[in-house]
């Protein structure tokens, strides 16, 4: 096996090959990337360099996936050293020559290495697959350990950007600011209280996020995004006592024994009950529905005028919020908030509903109860991009004239609640004047027939008739 994988790297700036055998054992943690960064005009990919506190050099990445990949190395004690791109692995696939330059390498605190290749697990091809194989034995034959990363919890990856903008030790050199913070927050309480308990937040809240990136202060990062209300407590004083550890620290890219190809931790993570469209929540005391959700805001009803945007954050603050209530699968806003709109527009928005759901949750609505996922759609195989491209697919095999932006625009809540209410989330492409080229069929006349939803007539532009 060792004799089967050559290396091929980069040593004092000269070009070096040898058996993996023979140089396994060479500190590819300092070595130098194996090929350069490029940035082209045009390119769909973001490459750049991160400035790893763990190092204290600059890491390069591809994409913003492999940068936030980076960001939880950095984050993760136990890691000590990271190389991108840090050689080129050569092996003979039949009679074809493979190479493959993993993403990074990367030492940890008790000696062992790890080759970590970042990539959605959608967008893992077969090619790419075999070269994961094949790094994977090669990692076997000389004791390394082999990480693919996917996509990781993105409420934990949203906090740790936020801290990896305080990583940096100069944001930590105010000594007495957090010796105050530390014996604050040694019983736990809110962000907020206890910084101003610190003195003047602006000099104090550098400190107190260096100190939750450090790891020397703790938080439920994984639960909800960083608010003035988040609970903040010193790592003596978790509700695990003495002992216990953190789940941000520490196992963050350790892979499950006698797994091919481990799945991220990130993605294990548990988080609260989530908010979802169509839910019913306790809010300031009132209880509202949820008409839409986004990343950093929720729209909730009110019956007393229009529509409420509430942030996220100052919603799971509030001390009264509590989720009363979840139907088993999320509508879209109640019939009624389209009765303003012409009937026809009313018709395809009520057609488009089944694609959305299925697309969103994997089952058909008009499906049995006992219905499973489609495969494309189902989510706990694909993510929701790889499911919006399927239903783009399908739609335009049906004879639609649909894009996958089309499929986006109608399955993200923004989008779809300007599009329906007219509202200021109405402009660029979630404004009706966009949406209504949704459902226009291709294809010959003789086709239209098949390819109108029911109960809208084809008419002479193509297509159902326009709002």
């Amino acid at each position: 096996m060792l004799s089967a994988f050559d290396l091929d790297f980069l040593d004092g700036g000269q070009r070096r090959r040898t058996a993996l055998g023979a140089g396994w054992n060479v500190r590819f943690e300092d070595v130098p990337p194996v090929r350069g960064f490029r940035w082209n005009k045009g390119d769909r990919s973001f490459p750049g360099w991160y400035y790893a506190v763990t190092t204290g050099d600059h890491v390069g990445y591809e994409s913003w996936l492999e940068r936030d990949r980076l960001i939880l190395l950095d984050f993760d004690p136990d890691v000590v050293g990271i190389a991108s791109q840090p050689f080129w692995l050569h092996w003979r696939d039949g009679g074809a020559k493979r190479r493959h330059a993993p993403d990074y390498f990367v030492r940890l605190a008790d000696g062992r290495a790890q080759l970590v290749d970042v990539r959605a697990e959608d967008q893992v091809d077969e090619r790419t697959a075999e070269a994961f194989a094949a790094t994977e034995r090669a990692c076997s034959a000389v004791g390394w350990e082999f990480v693919h990363a996917g996509v990781p919890d993105p409420v934990l990856m949203a906090n740790l950007r936020w801290l990896a903008r305080y990583r940096h030790r100069r944001c930590g050199r105010e000594a007495d600011v957090a010796d105050d913070l530390m014996g604050i927050f040694r019983q736990p309480r809110r962000l907020r209280a206890g910084a101003e308990e610190a003195g003047d937040v602006l000099r104090v809240l550098p400190v107190l996020f260096h100190l939750l990136w450090t790891g020397a202060l703790r938080a439920d990062l994984g639960g909800a995004l960083l608010s003035s209300g988040t609970v903040v407590h010193a790592p003596d004083e978790m509700a695990g006592g003495p002992g216990h550890e953190s789940q941000l620290h520490g196992p963050l890219l350790r892979p499950r024994p006698g797994t091919r190809r481990e799945e991220s931790q990130m993605r294990r993570l548990s988080r609260p009950a989530s908010i979802g469209v169509g839910d019913r929540v306790r809010f300031t005391g009132q209880t509202r529905a949820v008409l839409a959700v986004s990343a950093q805001a929720v729209m909730l009803s009110d019956e007393g005028g229009s529509p409420r945007e509430v942030p996220l954050a100052m919603l799971l603050a509030d001390e009264s919020f509590k989720v009363i209530s979840s139907p088993e699968r999320m509508p879209l806003p109640p019939v009624s908030l389209l009765e303003a709109l012409p009937q026809r527009a009313r018709e395809k928005a009520l057609w488009w509903e089944g694609h959305i759901l299925e697309v969103l949750h994997g089952i058909d609505p008009t499906a049995g109860e006992d219905a499973r996922p489609r495969p494309e759609y189902d989510p706990a195989r694909h993510s929701l991009t790889a499911r919006e491209r399927a239903k783009a697919a399908e739609l335009t095999a049906a004879g639609y004239r649909v894009s996958v932006s089309t499929v986006v625009a109608a399955t993200r809540p923004r989008a779809c609640w300007g599009w329906l209410t007219g509202g200021r989330f109405a402009r660029g492409r979630g404004s009706a004047r966009w949406m209504t080229w949704w459902s226009r069929p291709c294809g010959r006349r003789s086709r239209r027939a098949r390819t109108t939803p029911p109960g809208l007539a084809p008419t002479s532009s193509g297509g159902p008739a326009r709002s």
